[in-house]
């Protein structure tokens, strides 16, 4: 297995990068790669088998994967075409979110979630997570002055989301929130 260590140029002016992958065949191996960002995918169409440490889960149309940093993870296509929407974040972007509506909401948390947990399935917001990954996408290929902005909002919509099925208000606790990130990585 070979990991490809991946550098973005993310900061505060470009917090979010968003890549769409197609893939018309397997790739002759697994792809692995490792990066200092987050990264959030959705599969639009086929299947893929997702890579995170130990732990390795199929995804269809509708789900999605997370992995945090600095952690190796990958891919292998099952079932072609595939295409996704992978979703790269600089990690200060989500812990600097603060919503005093849901005190215990951390857009860090589903990242800090045990690989197991993150690679696990919401079937019932299967629908609208494919509809959040396409409009993703189409907003990232788009141009505008407010485009950044959009795309920025709908990953915030897609966290959340996924917060509330993966996370919740019981397991949040648990999790690093964005105090921990502060401590760990002063500006």
């Amino acid at each position: 297995m070979s990991t490809r260590l991946m550098r973005f140029t993310l900061g505060a002016a470009n917090p979010v990068a968003v890549s769409r992958g197609a893939y018309d065949q397997p790739p002759p191996a697994p792809v692995f790669d490792m990066h200092y960002e987050l990264e959030m995918g959705v599969v639009l169409r086929g299947r893929m088998k997702r890579f995170l440490g130990d732990a390795a889960a199929e995804r269809g149309p509708g789900e999605a994967w997370l992995c945090g940093m600095w952690e190796t993870h990958g891919f292998d296509i099952l079932e072609a075409p595939c295409e996704v929407v992978v979703i790269v974040i600089w990690p200060p972007l989500l812990a600097s979110q603060r919503f005093p509506q849901v005190p215990a909401l951390s857009l860090l948390a589903p990242f800090t979630l045990p690989a197991r947990q993150r690679l696990g399935k919401a079937p019932a917001l299967a629908a609208e997570i494919l509809q959040l990954g396409q409009r993703i996408a189409e907003t990232a290929a788009g141009t505008g002055a407010a485009r950044a902005i959009r795309l920025q909002l709908q990953v915030v919509e897609l966290l959340v989301l996924l917060w509330e099925s993966l996370v919740g208000a019981e397991t949040v606790t648990g999790a690093a929130g964005p105090e921990v990130f502060h401590r760990s990585h002063p500006h």
